[in-house]
């Protein structure tokens, strides 16, 4: 996963390897970092536990890019060591070595291998503290086994990720897969939450998205608001309370493995995240019975899960393309357990779902009569493109084909691993000039990056 600079500007192709791998897999990435975001959860809830927030979100541009320096300092530190950032502790530690290699041995140095020797939850009765990664796609929860190492929570279906998506049917409010393909209405079909969050209902981006979405979303007091029937009855819902749904499933499925009560979490969030919306995730988590212990940028926390900071002086450029947003940030790891985020760049509506439909626009061209205007139909037709894209991965051809339950009428069209290159290859090269536009803010040159996280 670490991959010299120099590789990814001269072969661009290693983008689009990259890009095809599982989403899934490459969710798993965040998921870990979430993960290891929980030590920094437990050094925050035995220290001085103060603040929620890791850093500020980027300086907009306009439109949907965006761009901003950072000059944030995290520090992983131990306890009895002393820290000016939000993530020290000043308490002190008995035995020796410290909180954080107890809970992790091996990722922090002074390591204890044998059983019992380092600090758990699951040997010392601790109330559970788990790691969240809301994603604008899909969430994931994880915690830390009695090994001490990280482990990823497999939900209710056996998998480790989970669709952001809440139904509201007249049965009841469902979530993840069980909502995907849910009979339900698609106005009654909620996603995308992530995307105006803490967000103004006249925001471009939020307008943008309005015309894509087949839910209805309407103007209330400036916030946009869903809008839907179930059971007869007008709901409004805010982002907060669609989240708060997603966030609900991943407390009991940490809950159901735990075996235990879960009230805390630590929960990433995107590094250009700005104070409302970073205020409205906390407020999503309170509706959902969970107490915020720390938000953590995503990119540190990506940075912290290959234990770079703990490799001497380097700087990292985290590559970060998810379901809904393309994030670049650059961290100067000091070796000294020290974190810098100086620069971030991105494109608030670049991701796996723009793959997806760029995708379903090709299989439009080549289906004759298919019922465009059938909104149950497009669904089908996008989730047989997500899966496309996903067997993709291991394949060097898939199928995809789509049936109308409601008539013998079926459309089906193969797909190689090349025509999809073709079909998204510019746009993820054109996420080079992101990753540009971020080497220009922190006034560096491919040459200064020794290390690249796709995460």
């Amino acid at each position: 996963m670490e991959t010299p600079f120099s590789k990814v500007i001269d072969h661009s192709s290693l983008l689009l390897n990259c890009t095809q791998s599982s989403l899934q897999e490459m969710r798993l990435t965040v998921l870990i970092a979430a993960t290891v975001s929980v030590l920094i959860a437990f050094v925050s809830a035995h220290g001085h536990g103060g603040g929620h927030s890791s850093g500020g979100g980027g300086h907009h541009s306009g439109g949907h890019s965006y761009s901003g320096g950072h000059h944030h300092s995290y520090h992983a530190s131990y306890f009895g060591t002393s820290s000016s950032s939000s993530y020290s502790s000043s308490s002190g530690s008995s035995g020796g070595g410290g909180l954080l290699s107890w809970l992790f041995p091996g990722l922090f140095g002074n390591s204890y291998s044998s059983y019992g020797n380092y600090y758990s939850p699951y040997n010392y009765g601790m109330p559970s503290i788990v790691g969240i990664d809301l994603g604008t796609t899909f969430s994931c929860v994880a915690t830390i086994g009695p090994s001490g190492e990280p482990e990823a929570i497999a939900n209710f279906d056996g998998a480790n990720t989970t669709p952001s998506v809440v139904a509201y049917s007249d049965d009841g409010i469902f979530v993840g897969k069980t909502a995907v393909r849910l009979r339900a209405s698609p106005k009654n079909v909620i996603y995308d939450s992530k995307r105006f969050i803490g967000r103004q209902y006249n925001d471009i981006s939020v307008q943008n998205d309005m015309k894509l979405w087949p839910f209805v979303v309407i103007n209330d007091r400036g916030k946009p608001i869903v809008k839907l029937n179930q059971n007869g009855v007008e709901k409004r819902l805010a982002a907060e309370e669609v989240s708060a749904e997603v966030l609900k499933t991943m407390k009991e499925v940490a809950e159901k493995y735990l075996n235990e009560e879960v009230t805390k979490a630590v929960i990433t969030v995107p590094a250009n995240f700005d104070q409302r919306q970073r205020h409205a995730t906390m407020g999503a988590a309170k509706l959902a019975g969970i107490e915020v212990i720390r938000l953590v940028n995503e990119p540190t926390a990506a940075a912290i899960a290959y234990g770079l900071h703990n490799q001497g002086t380097n700087n990292v450029l985290v590559y970060d393309l998810g379901g809904g947003t393309f994030d670049v940030s650059i961290v100067t790891c000091e070796g000294d357990k020290r974190l810098h985020i100086i620069a971030t760049s991105g494109h608030k509506h670049l991701g796996g779902q723009d793959l997806d439909k760029i995708i379903m626009d090709y299989a439009l061209k080549n289906f004759s009569n298919f019922p465009k205007h059938n909104a149950k139909m497009m669904k089908r037709l996008l989730e047989m493109c997500t899966e496309a894209k996903i067997a993709l991965s291991s394949h060097e051809i898939t199928t995809i084909l789509v049936d109308d339950t409601s008539s013998d009428d079926d459309w089906e069209l193969k797909l190689t691993r090349n025509k999809f290159e073709g079909l998204c290859g510019s746009i993820l090269r054109g996420t080079l000039d992101i990753v540009d536009e971020a080497l220009r803010q922190a006034r560096m040159t491919k040459s200064d990056i020794d290390i690249v996280v796709f995460d």
